[in-house]
């Protein structure tokens, strides 16, 4: 994991059991967090709507503040887990 919180023991468990599984099937790099709003991330998705940088990506871009939130689509989240192949 990549930060510095202390988890307890069955998380930090289950979190390397996923992790193991990934690099089994060809992940390259994977991490987890909580599924809390990136705050600062609505206000830079606006400034990029704002400059043309939204490329026509409505999905994320159509509401900002809606993408930067993952409990407004997933209100039971509690984390997110993201796993990058090459």
């Amino acid at each position: 994991m990549a930060n510095n919180v202390a988890l307890p023991s069955p998380i930090v468990d289950l979190t390397s059991r996923i992790g193991g599984v990934l690099t089994r099937h060809g992940c390259i790099a994977y991490g987890f967090t909580t599924a809390d709003p990136f705050i600062e991330m609505g206000s830079r998705l606006e400034d990029a709507v704002a400059s043309g940088r939204s490329a026509g990506l409505s999905f994320t871009f159509r509401e900002p503040h809606t993408s930067s939130d993952p409990k407004t689509s997933f209100p039971w989240a509690q984390s997110i887990a993201v796993a990058a192949m090459p």
